[in-house]
């Protein structure tokens, strides 16, 4: 799939839950054209690292707290239409929902439950799991 560099990177607000998900399939999203940044960026609010008074002047004692943070550098380009955030969340969200058992460049299963009263088929056709709106797409031709 192809993707559309972006001039400026998109922050994504995601759990600390959903970045082990972006580490752990990272390729996942790269094949499908979402290029991913994750940065440990400080956070503008300070820790005191001794028991001292509160109102003496900042010192280095303090330490600075870190988040990680989500950028999009690219977005996919499916038949001449870019997909968004949205469906970058959206794929997020099934492989969260959905994971993959087992991952290599040729081969991917998707881990789930039978229940013969509910039975639940996901969007992970012909073995790679892609966004919900390729498969519109690929299903209005």
């Amino acid at each position: 799939m192809k993707s559309q560099k972006l001039i400026s990177k998109i922050h994504v607000q995601v759990s600390p839950a959903q970045v082990h998900i972006i580490q752990k399939y990272m390729s996942i999203f790269l094949q499908n054209g979402f290029e991913v940044q994750i940065l440990e960026e400080p956070i503008h609010k300070r820790r005191k690292t001794n028991n001292n008074n509160i109102n003496e002047p900042i010192d280095d004692e303090e330490e600075m707290l870190m988040e990680l943070n989500v950028y999009l550098l690219s977005l996919p380009v499916f038949n001449g239409k870019i997909l968004e955030v949205v469906d970058f969340m959206s794929l997020l969200h099934h492989l969260t929902e959905h994971p993959v058992a087992s991952y290599n460049e040729s081969e991917v299963s998707v881990k789930t439950t039978i229940d013969l009263n509910n039975k639940t088929d996901t969007w992970f056709n012909y073995n790679f799991p892609r966004p919900q709106k390729v498969w519109r797409i690929l299903a209005s031709k």
